[in-house]
């Protein structure tokens, strides 16, 4: 038994480079699906911003619709805007 566990240790100190270089290699891939397709991804930052530059739209027109409407309300009651 204790020659098998020499054998397998001194087998991984052998190769530690490669053990190194895959591990750097998983978590950079891990990161950059992340990055790529996550919760704080890439094409999650382009829907916001276009949401937000649809809803600034929107504001604006609200406020515009909002003007007009008070005017009226102002005609109506007979004050000036």
């Amino acid at each position: 038994m204790k020659g098998f566990f020499f054998n397998f240790m001194h087998s991984l100190y052998k190769k530690r480079v490669f053990i190194a270089l895959f591990v750097i290699f998983f978590g950079l891939s891990s990161y950059a699906i992340n990055l790529a397709f996550g919760k704080n991804s890439f094409s999650v930052l382009s829907r916001n911003q276009d949401m937000e530059k649809k809803l600034k739209d929107e504001i604006f027109k609200l406020q515009i619709k909002n003007t007009k409407i008070q005017k009226e309300l102002f005609e109506i009651k007979g004050l000036e805007p």
